[in-house]
């Protein structure tokens, strides 16, 4: 089954290519970049980060969609 998480302004579907989450290290704690579609503008896309557990995936980013900060800079498809 595949992840699809609706907080009613954003959407998260794994089946979907413009959706990411890049998992980076820093200070001993873990941290998920999301790209997620804006659902007010599907077209568009939106950016936000926060803490990560991959025991909790899905809580992990409903929260980061609820309360994580924007972040900007980086090209997508050059993340690694």
């Amino acid at each position: 089954m595949a992840l699809v998480i609706d907080n009613g302004h954003l959407l998260y579907d794994e089946n979907d290519d413009r959706c990411k989450v890049f998992v980076k290290q820093s200070q001993g704690m873990l941290f998920g970049f999301g790209v997620f579609i804006d659902k007010g503008c599907p077209s568009e896309i939106k950016k936000y980060w926060g803490k990560w557990d991959w025991n909790n995936q899905e809580k992990s980013l409903l929260g980061i969609m609820e309360s994580g900060g924007k972040w900007d800079g980086w090209e997508v498809n050059n993340v690694n």
